[in-house]
């Protein structure tokens, strides 16, 4: 079962990737992608615009490159479509079967419902590589369990979260 391999290191270490692609394992040929994300914290869903960012730049050749780019837009946009398909096609048929006062919390549950699915795809078959920013730390989550442990070796300070 393919779950992602968590590795943490300290937010301050810059971290040195092993020199194949994190995706296919051939040699990127110099090519990185940009990955960032906002620092998660108790504060994160009040202030998301106001998080401290963060970057890393693991090594991928191109087509990777392109590959890992449209998968992490689409993480982002398979939940708001979904969520807008629903808006249009579900949400008038509630107007006259269902109370008004519960229109809402059965339109967020049937969102929900219709996007699990998908959040169950994207458990089983993890992203290629993401992180997770904290106040002090990042976890630098892998799909290739050889290429976390690579990635751990030639960090001296790196920790394993987890296999999840």
């Amino acid at each position: 079962m393919a779950i992602s391999t968590d590795v943490n290191l300290p937010r301050v270490h810059i971290p040195q990737y092993p020199q194949r692609c994190v995706r296919c394992g051939a040699d990127p040929q110099g090519k990185t992608i940009k990955i960032w994300t906002h620092t998660i914290g108790w504060w994160t869903y009040l202030l998301w615009a106001f998080g401290k960012g963060f970057t890393t730049n693991p090594p991928a050749c191109s087509a990777c490159g392109r590959r890992i780019r449209m998968q992490r837009v689409g993480r982002h946009a398979v939940p708001l479509l979904i969520a807008a398909l629903v808006m249009v096609f579900i949400w008038p048929l509630l107007d006259e079967n269902f109370v008004v006062e519960f229109r809402k919390w059965i339109i967020m549950g049937v969102i929900l419902v219709c996007c699990a699915p998908y959040f169950v795809w994207e458990v089983f078959f993890p992203p290629t590589i993401d992180i997770t920013a904290y106040k002090d730390s990042v976890d630098y989550e892998f799909a290739d369990e050889d290429y976390a442990y690579d990635f751990a070796a030639l960090n001296d300070d790196a920790e394993w979260v987890e296999l999840s």
